[in-house]
C-alpha cells in the first residue's frame, strides 16, 4: 500500500512525508498531535484494538441472538393465542348453530303437538298422528328426510284443513 492506500475497504489517511523522530520531538504539541493522528498505531495498540473490536462484535451478535430468541418467543406466543382465539370462535359458532337447530326442532315439535292437541275431534287427531312420522310425534327430533319434512310443513301450513279432509 502507498501513503493513502485502502485497508479493509476503508480510506486510510496518512501523512504525505515521513518525519524523523527528531523532527517529531521538535514539533510543538499541537502540531505533533496532528501529525501523530495520521500515523499508524504501534503493534501493541493495533492488537488491543482488534481484540476490542472482536469483543464488541461478539457482544452485538449475542444481543442480536437474544433479541431474536425473545422475538421468536413472542411470535410463537402470539401465534398460539391467535390459534386459541380462532378455535374459540369456531366452537362458539358451532354452539350457536347447534342451539339454533335445537330451538327450531323444539318449535316444530311444539307446533305439531299443538296441531294434534287442538283438533276438534279425536278421530282427526289420530288421523294427523298417523300421517306424521314417528319421530315427529315424540317431539324429541323432527323428521330429517326431505319428503317427511315437506309433509309436516304442508300439514302445518294448511289453514283450511284441505289436506286432512276426505270427501266421501
Amino acid at each position: 500500500m502507498g501513503d493513502s492506500g485502502r485497508a479493509n475497504g476503508d480510506l486510510v489517511c496518512r501523512n504525505r512525508h515521513k518525519a524523523t523522530p527528531g523532527e517529531i520531538r521538535r514539533m510543538c504539541p499541537q502540531q505533533r498531535a496532528r501529525y501523530m493522528a495520521y500515523q499508524e498505531p504501534p503493534k501493541e495498540v493495533q492488537n488491543e484494538m482488534a481484540a476490542s473490536r472482536q469483543r464488541v462484535c461478539a457482544r452485538l451478535a449475542a444481543l442480536k441472538m437474544r433479541e431474536g430468541s425473545v422475538k421468536n418467543a413472542r411470535e410463537a406466543e402470539k401465534q398460539r393465542q391467535d390459534r386459541v382465539t380462532l378455535q374459540l370462535g369456531a366452537a362458539e359458532a358451532l354452539m350457536r348453530m347447534r342451539s339454533a337447530r335445537l330451538r327450531r326442532q323444539q318449535v316444530m315439535a311444539r307446533e305439531i303437538n299443538m296441531l294434534v292437541c287442538y283438533q276438534p275431534t279425536a278421530w282427526r287427531a289420530i288421523r294427523i298422528e298417523s300421517l306424521l312420522p314417528e319421530e315427529a310425534q315424540t317431539g324429541f327430533s323432527i323428521a330429517r328426510k326431505k319428503p317427511q319434512m315437506y309433509r309436516v310443513e304442508q300439514l302445518l301450513d294448511d289453514n283450511m284443513w284441505d289436506t286432512l279432509q276426505r270427501y266421501s
